[in-house]
Parts: C-alpha cells; sequence; structure tokens
C-alpha cells in the first residue's frame, strides 16, 4: 500500500497538468490557513478600533476638562470683580454713613440700588 499522500492518475506522478490530488482524508484541511487568517485579522482589526476609541475618548475627555477649567475661573473671576465693585461703591458710601446718625431703611435701599445699578452699568445684568 502506497504511503504517499497524492494519488498518481497516470504512470507518472506529473505526466499532465492536475495530475495530483489530494487524499480524501485530507480533504477536511481544505481552507483552514484562510479561516485562521481571517480570524487572526478580525481580532487585529477589533484591537485597532478599541484603541482608536480609547484614544478618542481621552481626547473628548481633555477638551471636557480644558472647558470646564475655564468656565470655571471666567465665573470666579466675575464673581470677583462684582465683589470689588460692590466694596468700591461701600467705601464711596461710607465718609457721609459714619459722619451721620445710623443709616436709614431708605439710605440703606438707596445705597443698596446704586450699588446694583452701578454693577448693572458698568457689566451687565445677571440672568438669576
Amino acid at each position: 500500500m502506497k504511503t504517499n499522500r497524492f494519488a498518481v492518475r497516470g504512470t507518472h506522478p506529473v505526466s499532465s497538468i492536475g495530475s495530483l490530488r489530494p487524499l480524501p482524508n485530507r480533504a477536511a484541511e481544505r481552507g483552514v490557513a484562510l479561516v485562521i487568517t481571517l480570524l487572526l485579522l478580525s481580532m487585529i482589526m477589533a484591537l485597532s478600533v478599541g484603541m482608536v476609541i480609547a484614544m478618542s475618548s481621552e481626547t473628548l475627555i481633555g477638551g471636557y476638562y480644558r472647558n470646564y477649567r475655564g468656565s470655571f475661573y471666567a465665573a470666579d473671576s466675575g464673581a470677583n470683580v462684582a465683589i470689588e465693585s460692590a466694596q468700591d461703591q461701600l467705601v464711596a458710601g461710607m465718609p457721609a454713613i459714619f459722619a451721620s446718625p445710623p443709616l436709614t431703611q431708605a439710605q440703606a435701599n438707596t445705597l443698596a440700588a446704586t450699588i446694583v445699578s452701578h454693577i448693572n452699568s458698568s457689566y451687565g445684568s445677571s440672568p438669576v
């Protein structure tokens, strides 16, 4: 019995084109390399897509953090400007307050209205 893996059709194994053919027990192995290659390719592609998504997520997180910090400092700066302006207005109104008896409710309301109108005219009104 032959142990050769090719069945010979003619007298010589290479006598004509297509004279070599695989034996039936090897037929189940045909295309395995293609399947393995496709599986490896899909795995590499999935890893690449995952890396791209991770990098884009990091970029978005960095942008959100930058916007958060910028808006925080802008709000803090605006609050400090309003506080300083209110202090300036209070200091400007104090000599008249200390020279006379304590403020009445009408004088306190007038002073508060003056401070608010100065802040609104200088920096705009608040939507709140």
